[in-house]
């Protein structure tokens, strides 16, 4: 079960960087858009170290970081937390459950229980993907 929700969390992540890539660096900004990156640096990527799947995210993390880097030029900082009070402008990713998850308030009643389902939403200032 835990490797079928890491895979939705590669998929998700996976979609967030084709989205990246597509976008131009100077795009407009709307309300509820996040930066990944700009010429001053990246967004820090958090996962839950105590997490139901953390060597699967711990591999995502990484991977999303150096994709990141590829297409800006910019490297995020892949961190740890299991609590996302005073994180704000980080990508916070991880499974369905998870402490740091549950404490960034997204809504994953409609994605709980079922397999390779993801949910990305901006929340406090971070882009959370569950999964």
């Amino acid at each position: 079960m835990m490797f079928k929700r890491g895979i939705a969390i590669a998929s998700a992540v996976a979609v967030l960087g084709t989205v990246f890539t597509a976008i131009p660096m100077s795009a407009a900004a709307v309300d509820g858009d996040f930066t990944i990156a700009t010429s001053g640096g990246a967004a820090p990527v958090y996962i839950d170290s105590t997490g139901a799947d953390y060597d699967g995210l711990s591999i995502i993390a990484d991977t999303f970081a150096d994709d990141v880097e590829l297409v800006s030029g910019q490297t995020p900082d892949v961190k740890t937390a299991s609590d996302a009070s005073g994180i704000s402008g980080a990508v916070i990713a991880g499974v369905v459950g998870d402490e740091l998850i549950a404490s960034t308030g997204i809504d994953t009643c409609d994605i709980e229980d079922k397999n390779e389902t993801y949910k990305i939403e901006v929340i406090g200032g971070n882009l959370v993907i569950a999964g």
